[in-house]
């Protein structure tokens, strides 16, 4: 944790979301809490351990959010973002709103670099008019967006979605919708270097190689059983995103950034 304070200090408006999901054992997340830090929910269930943590920031994200779960969402709304997935839940969540309640709220956006991960928010081709479809609701704080990469182990993902995203704002938005982006949440967690592996078998190569052995019925020769996941450090990360956030952000933008180191905590 001290590691990752000191080298993501480079990062202008950082707030920092530890998940859940990564490691739920409550002395992992009562030591989160007590070093600042908010965390991410993804269910009802990961939300009560969050209050139970003490969480004094809590951020619920994830699709296929129940009336439940978003219901507890608002019985702690002074201390909950709840990442919107979808047109749809935008529409649930403003139904489930008592008189004179607020929330604060996101979007989750997708873009051509998402790859499977593109099942879960909205495209960004759409972001302008959920922005616009949002004002129907002002007791829902539209206040950011919700970027999820998820465990890149290269630095190159976020410098083009930072790219991409500052380009549709400036051509999108006006600057009174701009001034109503108050964070945006890149989500995901980051690659720890040499700890994942994966196999040979696994490359392109690797399974041309497999598969003419199979062809033959022998068994596949591989010189090396695994490879480890090579990944930027820490520091490399936060310097290169940060410089992509001051050459495309910044100019537009006046907000936090969130973050969520994943398991390379």
């Amino acid at each position: 944790i001290k590691e990752f304070k000191s080298e993501f200090k480079y990062i202008p408006g950082l707030m920092v979301y530890y998940a859940v999901k990564s490691n739920h054992y409550s002395g992992v997340l009562k030591e989160v809490v007590k070093n600042g830090w908010g965390l991410d929910v993804s269910s009802g269930r990961e939300m009560q351990l969050a209050i139970a943590a003490k969480a004094k920031k809590i951020i619920f994200s994830g699709p296929g959010k129940t009336e439940k779960e978003l219901r507890l969402a608002l019985k702690y709304n002074y201390k909950v973002i709840v990442q919107i997935d979808s047109f749809n839940e935008l529409r649930k969540l403003a139904a489930l709103l008592k008189r004179g309640q607020q929330i604060i709220a996101g979007i989750r956006i997708n873009t051509q670099l998402h790859g499977s991960w593109s099942k879960f928010g909205i495209r960004l081709d759409d972001l302008k008019n959920f922005w616009r479809e949002s004002k129907k609701y002002p007791r829902i704080k539209l206040s950011g967006l919700q970027c999820h990469m998820s465990l890149n182990y290269k630095v190159e993902p976020y410098q083009q979605l930072i790219k991409i995203l500052g380009n549709y704002l400036k051509r999108n938005f006006s600057v009174k919708d701009l001034e109503q982006i108050k964070f945006i949440d890149f989500g995901g967690g980051f690659y720890p270097s040499n700890l994942d592996g994966y196999y040979p078998w696994d490359t392109a190569l690797g399974n041309i190689i497999r598969i003419a052995a199979n062809y033959f019925g022998q068994e596949p020769k591989f010189l090396q059983k695994y490879f480890l996941t090579q990944s930027p450090s820490l520091k490399k990360y936060a310097q290169i995103i940060s410089q992509s956030i001051n050459d495309h952000l910044k100019p537009i933008l006046s907000c936090q950034y969130f973050f969520e180191p994943g398991r390379i905590i």
